[in-house]
């Protein structure tokens, strides 16, 4: 009797053999029982009485031993190296055990990541099975920067300059790194663009920054500063200009051509008279008069009030 006993090491639901005493058949050579541990076993009994070459399919597909004979393994012996590589069983050498499928060696490869320079990386793996894992930029294995100058747990390589002032006309949400690059607004009356935040009368002048003036330039006291006009322009009238002088006076005697050989005393206000000759009202020399300031007949403490309260002004 013989037994030849393979390990799969990836698993399989069935496994035979195939050969020339098969015709190469891959479903033609005989079957081997499960041992539920990841092996399986051919047995023959009686044992052959003519050496036997052979391979091993599992699931289908027949092993492959060329690259392992090229790697100097011996597991094959019957090859070319480059088209065939097949096992061979001699009679009387009796049990076959430890084989691999579809390798020489004499164990299953340890599978894991192979590159030292992973994250993962299994210094007992033998082969690699593409589970590699490698930090983001920037960052090692725990998920720590390994460069990060401000200490605010972004990494600098991943710092983003800008605005960090939400108050800024330029502010960036995204930015991580302040670079005093901010720009506000020019005064606080107007937005970013330029904009007045409140202008009631829409002239385009902000509400804090209006003039209140005559803004008439054909008034007296036109304001070329004032923007919102108060009403209180003053205009010449027909005798006199903004100056108070005559438009008109032919006989230059400071008595308006208008008001020459008319009684205007009636136009003088109290404690003051007309004065025919200047041509204007002037104050009563009635010392009476003169010193009742505030014109109600009596010279007594309240006109003494009235004028300290005015002393020291001084008049144009």
């Amino acid at each position: 009797m013989l037994n030849i006993t393979v390990t799969v090491c990836e698993g399989a639901s069935e496994v035979r053999l195939t050969g020339p005493w098969w015709g190469w058949d891959p479903n033609g050579g005989p079957i081997a029982a499960d041992n539920g541990d990841g092996t399986w076993t051919f047995t023959f009994d009686p044992a052959p009485t003519d050496n036997m070459e052979y391979l091993i399919i599992a699931d289908g597909v027949q092993e492959n031993l060329i690259q392992s004979m090229v790697d100097g393994g011996s597991c094959a012996p019957i090859t070319d190296y480059w088209s065939y590589a097949n096992r061979l069983w001699e009679v009387g050498s009796g049990d076959v055990e430890g084989i691999i499928y579809g390798s020489c060696d004499s164990e299953c490869p340890v599978l894991g990541c192979t590159d030292a320079t992973a994250c993962n990386f299994d210094e007992a793996a033998d082969e690699n099975d593409g589970s590699c894992t490698y930090p983001n930029a920037g960052y090692d294995c725990d998920g720590i920067c390994l460069g990060d100058a401000d200490g605010d747990g972004i990494c600098d390589a991943n710092e983003i300059p800008g605005c960090m002032d939400v108050e800024a006309c330029n502010y960036n949400p995204e930015a991580t790194d302040e670079n005093g690059t901010c720009t506000y607004p020019i005064n606080p009356a107007v937005d970013c663009d330029g904009n007045c935040l409140s202008d009631i009368d829409g002239d385009g002048i902000c509400d804090e920054f209006e003039l209140g003036g005559c803004t008439d330039e054909t008034a007296c006291n036109f304001d070329a500063t004032a923007t919102d006009d108060d009403g209180s322009c003053t205009f010449p009238n027909c005798i006199f200009d903004c100056e108070g002088a005559c438009n008109n006076d032919a006989n230059g005697n400071g008595i308006c051509d208008e008001l020459e050989g008319q009684d205007l005393s009636n136009i003088c206000g109290p404690g003051t008279v007309w004065n025919e000759e200047m041509g204007w009202c002037e104050i009563n020399p009635d010392p009476c008069y003169r010193y009742d300031t505030n014109n109600d007949g009596h010279i007594q403490l309240q006109d003494l009030m009235d004028f300290l309260e005015v002393y020291g002004t001084y008049c144009d």
